[in-house]
């Protein structure tokens, strides 16, 4: 194989791989969404205010996995710009320069893969506060269910806001598949 054919068969190697972990992260917010709505089925039914707190248990962890692999699909995403898409083919340079023109004018909060996560963490915590025994407030294990129940949603609103910067990673990736590339091409000199 020549180097024309290799560079078109990685590209399509990471190409393929971007278009599963994407797949990958459908599959697992709709597992969200289907586990997070029987547990909740399970709490109405229940009635115990405590219940509707379990969502946060898989709230958290998928959250996080889906930040990696979002910050994954990036990193290939500008390994392509850099080092293929300056020699044709353009598909992420011109998704990248659209989502970058777009990005201040265009309403992209419902895009954003945060957003089922705060959607669903929202929902739980009105649930709770719902079926919360207010009456009793002053009840020792009433107190502690309250601030379990802010501490969850907490966590949910902490990791948005620690983890904001991911929606601007793909232009850092890219400044750094360019460092890279400039490096081997100096020591090839």
């Amino acid at each position: 194989m020549n180097e024309s054919e290799l560079r078109a068969k990685e590209y399509d190697k990471i190409n393929t791989e971007i278009i599963n972990k994407m797949n990958k992260q459908l599959q697992i917010v709709s597992l969200l969404y289907g586990t997070v709505g029987v547990i909740l089925a399970f709490a109405v039914n229940n009635g115990t205010s405590l219940m509707f707190l379990i969502p946060f248990c898989a709230i958290i962890p998928i959250y996080l996995l889906i930040i990696h692999d979002t910050q994954g699909i990036y990193k290939l995403g500008s390994y392509l710009v850099v080092f293929h898409e300056s020699l044709g083919g353009a598909w992420e340079t011109r998704l990248h320069a659209f989502n970058t023109k777009t990005k201040k004018s265009m309403p992209r909060w419902a895009n954003n893969f945060h957003f089922p996560f705060i959607i669903v963490s929202i929902f739980s915590l009105v649930l709770f506060l719902f079926y919360f025994d207010w009456v009793n407030i002053t009840q020792y294990r009433n107190v502690l269910e309250l601030l379990f129940a802010l501490v969850c949603f907490s966590a949910v609103i902490a990791v948005r806001i620690t983890q904001k910067d991911v929606d601007n990673l793909k232009e850092q990736y890219i400044t750094e598949w360019k460092q890279i590339k400039d490096e081997e091409i100096t020591k090839s000199l």
